[in-house]
């Protein structure tokens, strides 16, 4: 199995070093600490970024919905005022 120290992780993820140790201390990516350095294994990394791909798009999905509610409402609104003018 590929391990990855902290660096060659950020590397792999494609972000600052980091920022990868912030996700490692707030428990976001399961890695071990033999020594000084972080270990962190490949299967890790990908649950991590599968993860926060389905944060993101759950994210989007929501905002997404909370526009089409909001044009919705506004829409309504404009028909309800339009309609008692007529």
């Amino acid at each position: 199995m590929k391990t990855y120290d902290v660096t060659e992780a950020a590397a792999y993820c494609k972000c600052h070093p980091e920022t990868i140790r912030e996700h490692i201390r707030a428990g976001r990516i399961a890695a071990s600490k033999p020594g000084r350095k972080y270990c962190i294994t490949q299967p890790a990394l990908d649950a991590f970024l599968c993860g926060l791909q389905n944060a993101q798009l759950q994210a989007s999905l929501e905002s997404r919905s909370e526009e089409k509610c909001l044009k919705l409402k506004d829409y309504i609104a404009v028909g309800a005022v339009s309609g008692t003018l007529t």
